[in-house]
């Protein structure tokens, strides 16, 4: 009877079907003729659960409510840490290669250096007449 009784107090008050919450009181009604401090005890402690039940999802509610304004209302005193203050461009490292015409930090294509070409450092033609 104690596993039974949960689900059966639950359907006599809520299903929608009013044959099975007729069929759902014969069964309670016979269950407290055969053992009447058994079906008390039985109903209090049903009605102390959902009492629990309820408070816990209460108290999920509230603790939801709290999380959702401190979110919409940070704390305004505190910089948060999570992004550092130095911009980011700054941590880029820019390199000139000697003989190339080209700096790393940019494009980051290889085909890039093939299309500048070695640099002219004499300043005179590379080609010969």
């Amino acid at each position: 009877m104690p596993i039974m009784f949960p689900a059966l107090y639950r359907i006599s008050k809520e299903h929608w079907n009013q044959t099975i919450v007729a069929l759902v009181y014969n069964v309670l009604k016979t269950f407290m003729e055969m053992n009447g401090k058994l079906f008390d005890e039985l109903t209090a402690n049903y009605k102390a659960e959902r009492q629990k039940e309820k408070k816990r999802e209460k108290d999920r509610e509230d603790l939801w409510k709290r999380l959702a304004a401190v979110e919409l209302d940070p704390p305004k005193d505190k910089d948060p840490h999570i992004l550092s203050k130095t911009p980011l461009t700054n941590f880029i490292v820019k390199r000139e290669n000697p003989g190339m015409n080209i700096v790393t930090g940019g494009e980051k294509s290889p085909n890039s250096a093939k299309r500048l070409g070695p640099t002219n450092t004499t300043g005179s033609s590379s080609k010969k007449a």
